[in-house]
């Protein structure tokens, strides 16, 4: 569900935000690496939760990101929640995709997950419910227990910040 549409400031502010940082493999796992939904792509870890049972860890992946991090907070509060979870930016280069999948792992079930699809390059394909909602520089609410995936048959670099909510 489509929730609003970044202002041209906060667009602009994203991407100057990623646009030197250091992107890595989703996961050090080496069978996720060669098999998992997200393969393709490469991550920048903002803040990152590891679900052990019921209690949530949180590791902050970089210090420097205190314009973000006051973004997150502002929706945050726009969304009323009062809780955050995992953030991150994914980023699909030119003729890469993330594999149709489901999240359904523990972590999954607590948490509500926004992204951002900043500048969506042509010819981007995005497979998900309500997909016809999305356009560039939205926030959208995704319903990630549902199939979803992406195919940036571009020329350019996709970039989707994602960020997870816990329920109240």
């Amino acid at each position: 569900m489509k929730i609003r549409n970044l202002t041209d400031n906060e667009a602009d502010e994203l991407f100057s935000f990623i646009k030197d940082k250091q992107f890595v493999n989703h996961t050090a796992d080496a069978v996720y690496q060669q098999t998992g939904p997200l393969r393709e792509g490469l991550t920048y870890w903002i803040q990152k939760h590891e679900v052990n049972g019921e209690c949530a860890r949180i590791n902050v992946i970089d210090k420097n990101n205190s314009w973000f991090e006051s973004f997150a907070d502002r929706l945050k509060k726009e969304l009323q929640y009062s809780s955050i979870g995992r953030v991150y930016v994914h980023k699909l280069l030119p003729n890469t995709k993330i594999f149709k999948h489901a999240d359904r792992y523990p972590y999954h079930f607590l948490i509500d997950r926004y992204q951002i699809f900043l500048k969506i390059p042509e010819n981007c394909e995005i497979e998900c419910a309500q997909s016809n909602e999305i356009t560039s520089n939205c926030i959208f609410k995704l319903n990630h227990l549902e199939s979803h995936s992406y195919n940036n048959t571009s020329l350019e670099n996709f970039y989707i910040f994602i960020l997870d909510f816990y329920h109240e």
